[in-house]
């Protein structure tokens, strides 16, 4: 997850302004395919 972690955050974070709702869509996002993975 950290390998891809730097690279989503920026690309949400265009679309998301505020530093702490990227990182809870990344959460969330994260969260998702950790539960479909398996």
């Amino acid at each position: 997850m950290q390998k891809y972690q730097e690279r989503l955050y920026w690309h949400i974070r265009r679309m998301v302004f505020d530093h702490e709702d990227a990182n809870d869509v990344i959460q969330n996002t994260f969260i998702k395919v950790y539960r479909n993975i398996s």
